[in-house]
């Protein structure tokens, strides 16, 4: 799903993601490195991957629209590897 701000919401919950550890994060040639608690944990314009009001698996950009930066739309593969 892709909200009103572009953040890109997954169908990954934290419980998919519990026990792996560090992991990477990989969407449409780009990669994030490590889930972060909020937006503001990285830069103005940067990626970042948080979980979301549900747990869910939320890529972001920091002030900016993950949607529109990826260029990415609703059924977008994403990768979670362990890092």
């Amino acid at each position: 799903m892709v909200d009103c701000f572009g953040n890109l919401m997954t169908n990954l919950e934290r419980q998919h993601l519990a026990g792996m550890g560090a992991v990477r994060i990989r969407i449409a040639g780009q990669e994030i490195r490590g889930l972060l608690n909020t937006f503001g944990d990285v830069e103005p314009g940067e990626l970042v991957a948080v979980y979301g009001e549900v747990n869910d698996l939320t890529v972001a950009v920091n002030n900016g629209s993950a949607a529109q930066l990826l260029d990415v739309k609703v059924g977008e593969l994403v990768e979670v590897l362990p890092d």
